[in-house]
């Protein structure tokens, strides 16, 4: 009798515990489930070359690291300082045909001794991934960076540089991904990335502040790459997800290949939205873009930001300084016959004061171009002619008190 209860209570316990069991699996599958298909979406850059009309390179990856192919139009959202923005067009690398254009990065420190071998030979295997129009460079670093390799398709040269790279002093990291993000020319058809591996931490002269700004004003992603256990994880996650690129942890130097294949793989394997920015800014005014996926399984609502400068554009700015200075002709003019015919002045007088407003005017306008709107590489031009401008005002004033 005693025996018969316990096995009942027994069989009983034995329900309750599978149906208890049942119950938490079926309540994970659900996330394992969203975990297997959760994507992944990488803001690379913004292509500004035809501002307003922008052009957003983003990588979608999938489960098991395959990328998402296939989205339109449709799957994106873009926005600029909050506001929406009208997507126009979106392509494949493919379709758009653009070559890769990468500065491989390498960390040449003593404590790389270890792991050299299995660097080379990673990165020997992503330049034998690499289509004929695709190029890269090879820019290696300890105390001081050292141009190994110029911007080159010559996959023979570029392993050559590679396999002759030998360990030797400190970590300059950011000054050396500063000079990289600068190599790269005006013209952004290509897309481009700078791939950077170091298995330490910075210690040259360089901020992590002044990598990123320089890396914002190039317009290059930075994919950074830790290698083992003495890096700072959190400056090379950082430096990457502000500039639009990824970070990759490498435990061992024999991870380093399949992180290199994949990198390739991804830069492409990209979309290109084209979009439409309204309004439009200022030039070298800061915009934060940000893109948001739709109806993408896996991935709808993701979003991804980056901030990018509106670039001078020369036509808009001629035609506005243009405009801006027949402006200051014209109110000068009638400053002129203010002071003369409706107050009386002397006509001498009278032409002196409209002379110094109107060089006034045209210094504060100067001064306002200077420091808003005109590259450093502008500056010693612009200050020649800045010089030179009150002196060819002269002339229309001289024509009107006639």
């Amino acid at each position: 009798m005693i025996t018969a209860c316990f096995r009942k209570i027994k069989h009983k316990n034995a329900i309750l515990f599978s149906l208890f069991a049942f119950i938490i699996f079926a309540s994970i599958m659900p996330v394992f489930a969203q975990e297997e298909n959760r994507v992944n979406m990488h803001l690379h850059r913004i292509d500004t070359d035809l501002y307003p009309t922008n052009f957003m390179n983003i990588s979608i990856i999938g489960s098991e690291g395959k990328l998402v192919e296939g989205l339109k139009e449709e799957n994106f959202q873009v926005f600029e300082n909050g506001k929406p923005q009208k997507v126009l067009k979106v392509v494949s690398s493919d379709q758009k045909g653009a070559p890769l254009e990468v500065v491989l990065v390498i960390d040449c420190s003593s404590s790389m001794t270890p792991a050299m071998d299995d660097t080379k030979k990673a990165a020997c295997a992503f330049v034998d991934y690499l289509s004929p129009q695709d190029k890269v460079a090879v820019l290696s670093f300890s105390n001081i960076y050292y141009l190994n390799c110029d911007f080159t398709n010559d996959k023979e040269e570029l392993k050559a540089a590679i396999n002759k790279l030998q360990p030797n002093g400190g970590t300059s990291l950011y000054m050396t991904v500063s000079e990289a993000a600068s190599m790269f020319s005006r013209k952004e058809e290509a897309n481009r990335a700078v791939i950077a591996l170091t298995d330490g931490r910075n210690n040259g002269p360089y901020t992590l502040e002044n990598c990123v700004e320089d890396s914002r004003k190039h317009n290059v992603p930075i994919f950074t790459i830790g290698l083992g256990p003495d890096i700072d994880p959190d400056s090379l996650g950082l430096l990457a997800n502000q500039t639009g690129g990824i970070y990759k942890n490498a435990p061992a130097s024999s991870d380093l290949e399949e992180i290199y294949k994949m990198m390739a793989t991804q830069l492409k394997k990209q979309y290109w939205v084209e979009y439409q920015a309204s309004p439009e800014h200022w030039p070298k005014t800061s915009v934060n873009a940000m893109v948001r996926l739709k109806s993408v399984p896996g991935g709808s609502g993701l979003e991804n930001s980056l901030i990018y400068y509106v670039p001078v554009q020369w036509w808009k700015l001629i035609t506005f300084y243009i405009l801006i200075e027949l402006a200051l002709i014209i109110l000068t003019y009638f400053m002129f016959r203010l002071f003369w015919r409706r107050m009386g002045m002397n006509p001498v007088t009278a032409t002196r004061i409209a002379i110094f407003a109107l060089m006034f005017l045209t210094v504060v306008w100067y001064f306002f171009l200077f420091f808003r709107v005109v590259p450093l590489s502008w500056y010693l031009y612009f200050i020649l002619i800045g010089i030179a401008q009150p002196l060819l005002l002269l002339i229309p004033v001289k024509i009107m008190a006639k």
